[in-house]
Formats: C-alpha cells, sequence, structure tokens
C-alpha cells in the first residue's frame, strides 16, 4: 500500500506511547507494600491477567470504569488468597499511577518528528485522572494537540461514537486525512476500521495480522511510525 499523507494521528497511549507495564509494577508494587504486601512475578502476573481481562469486558461494554478499579482487587484477593482492603489499595494504586509517565523507547523522538507534518491527538480509555496527569507530565505532552480520555465522552474505544466524537472535537477534520495508531487489536485498531479510518497497528511480536481486519499498516514499535508518515 502505498503511503499516505496524514494531516492527524490519533495516538493511543499505553503501550504505543508509555511503557505501562512498567508503570503497572511499580505502582502496584508501591500500593500492595502499604498494605505490608511484598509482591512477587506470579501476583503481579496475576493482578495484569485479571486487570486485562476486565478491560476487554469494558471494551465490549460489558461492564463499568468504575466497576474495574475495585472488582480487579476482589479478584486478586480471592485468587491469591491475599486479605486486604480493596477499595482502599484501589486508591492508592491510582494514585501511584498517575505519578508514573515512562516512555517507551523512541516515542519521545517520533512525536518530536511527526508534530512538524501532522497534528497528534491521545485516543485513551484509560481513567481520566491517570491519563491526563500521566501525560500532561511526560515530555510529549509539548507535542500534544489534545487528549480524548473516554471517560469523559460518554463512549470508549472500539465504539464508532467515541471515534465520530474526536472528528467533531477536530476543527476540519476528514476521515481520509487521519491514521489511529494502537497495539490493541479489540479497542484500536477494531474501533478505527469500524469508524471507516486508516489504522496502524502497533505489532512488538510480529504476529500475524487477523484475516478478517483491514490493517493499512503493520509496525513493530512506535519508532517506525515517522518513516510512514513523513515523506
Amino acid at each position: 500500500m502505498m503511503n499516505k499523507k496524514y494531516k492527524i494521528l490519533l495516538l493511543d497511549a499505553d503501550e504505543t506511547l508509555f511503557d505501562f507495564k512498567r508503570s503497572e509494577r511499580e505502582a502496584l508494587t508501591e500500593a500492595l507494600q502499604l498494605h505490608g504486601i511484598t509482591p512477587d512475578d506470579r501476583l503481579i502476573s496475576l493482578y495484569s491477567e485479571i486487570n486485562d481481562l476486565l478491560w476487554k469486558e469494558f471494551e465490549r461494554g460489558e461492564i463499568s470504569k468504575d466497576n474495574i478499579r475495585t472488582l480487579r482487587f476482589k479478584r486478586l484477593s480471592e485468587i491469591s488468597g491475599l486479605n486486604f482492603n480493596t477499595s482502599n489499595i484501589s486508591t492508592d494504586y491510582v494514585k501511584r499511577l498517575a505519578t508514573k509517565r515512562y516512555l517507551l523507547t523512541g516515542a519521545l523522538e517520533a512525536c518530536e518528528l511527526l508534530h512538524r507534518y501532522a497534528k497528534l491527538y491521545i485516543i485513551t480509555n484509560g481513567i481520566y485522572t491517570v491519563q491526563l496527569s500521566r501525560i500532561k507530565q511526560s515530555p510529549i505532552a509539548q507535542y500534544i494537540s489534545d487528549i480524548f480520555v473516554s471517560e469523559k465522552i460518554g463512549f470508549a474505544k472500539p465504539n464508532v461514537a467515541y471515534f465520530d466524537y474526536v472528528l467533531e472535537q477536530i476543527k476540519g477534520a476528514n476521515r481520509e486525512d487521519m491514521l489511529v495508531v494502537g497495539d490493541s487489536l479489540t479497542s484500536d485498531i477494531a474501533g478505527g476500521i469500524a469508524a471507516g479510518l486508516d489504522v496502524c497497528w502497533i505489532n512488538p511480536e510480529g504476529e500475524k495480522a487477523p484475516k478478517d481486519m483491514d490493517i493499512n499498516y503493520n509496525i513493530t514499535a512506535i519508532s517506525d511510525l515517522p518513516e510512514l508518515i513523513i515523506h
């Protein structure tokens, strides 16, 4: 496929620009330690699995974001056999996560280059206060034109209504000028395709693209994106 000249890039946040796995591990460790628990790799992996499953349910409209915040720790307590106050630990975790703004390798350089050629926007399903804090405190903030958090919009990726809202908010935007960039097939890519937008899948493991998904670009990291955009 011939590379197009995109005027607008809709960039997912976590695991596209931000190293969420590192942020999650640190925030979880710190929150658990406050409650007298020193987590090992097994416990952190268990939490991550539980959290991922709940966010998939959220994408399908089966659960609210507020439910995720405490339910993930309730399930962690039940499965691990550890006893802790799920509400308090959820609050402590979210507070600490909001301070973690680690970028993936090459993300800062990519944004610095890309913003010269296109307007950059962040599209995210994350918790509003957490995402706003992390993004605004990060060095890429100077290159981002706006941040669209599903919690404030009322619709979440992959809902087409989410992308329609974003399109309405960006003055003079046309679908053919926009590219959705993200690591989640079920959220970013499925949503972008359903909304009639070109999509770029961040695919670090080099997995095979699903045959039923019309993915325009397939790259291993955000650092590969400038090569597609800059002509």
